[in-house]
């Protein structure tokens, strides 16, 4: 998968909140991508806080996460 493939892919989850894909993308990302997007998702590894930091579907975010 190329690196704007995989940009537009990684939009395209957060846009219709589909998380469920997220530790597939971040295998594709780990295997296919150049290094900093590497890092970036390995960093997203770290599911939990990521999660835990993104409003559930439905929920608006809260102003200091603007």
């Amino acid at each position: 998968m190329g690196c704007v493939r995989l940009a537009r892919s990684f939009a395209d989850l957060l846009r219709h909140q589909r998380r469920y894909l997220l530790l597939e993308w971040i295998r594709q990302a780990e295997q296919d991508a150049p290094r900093p997007v590497t890092g970036f998702a390995g960093f997203l590894g770290h599911l939990d806080a990521v999660t835990a930091a993104s409003p559930s579907p439905g929920v608006p975010a809260s102003p200091k996460d603007t």
